[in-house]
C-alpha cells in the first residue's frame, strides 16, 4: 500500500538504512538475534513495514492490535519487530496504545 503522505518515500528510504546498518554487523558481535522497536511512524500495509517484513524481520503484533486512533480510524504505528532468529526466544508481545 503506498501512503497517501508526502514522505513515504522518506520512511522507505529509512527502512532500507536500517536494515542496511543492521545486517552489517556494525558492532562486530555477529549477532543475528536482532529486535527493531518504538514508534515507526507506518501502518503495518505501508511499504517501509512492509519492507522490513520482507528483509526478515517479523511483525510481532498481535492480530486486531491497534496502538493508534486518528480521525476515527485505528492503526498501528508502534512495533516489535524480530529477526528469524529472536523470535524463538518471544514468548509475547503486547501493544501499548497511547
Amino acid at each position: 500500500m503506498q501512503s497517501i503522505w508526502p514522505c513515504n518515500g522518506v520512511r522507505k528510504a529509512a527502512a532500507k538504512a536500517l536494515v542496511d546498518w543492521l545486517q552489517g554487523d556494525q558492532t562486530g558481535a555477529n549477532c543475528l538475534s536482532l529486535a527493531i522497536m518504538g514508534t515507526l511512524n507506518s501502518n503495518a500495509k505501508e511499504e517501509p513495514i512492509e519492507f522490513l517484513e520482507v528483509n526478515c524481520f517479523i511483525n510481532t503484533q498481535p492480530p486486531g492490535a491497534y496502538s493508534d486512533v486518528s480521525d476515527g480510524k485505528i492503526g498501528i504505528l508502534n512495533y516489535i519487530l524480530v529477526s528469524r532468529e529472536l523470535q524463538s526466544y518471544l514468548i509475547e508481545a503486547q501493544v501499548y496504545q497511547h
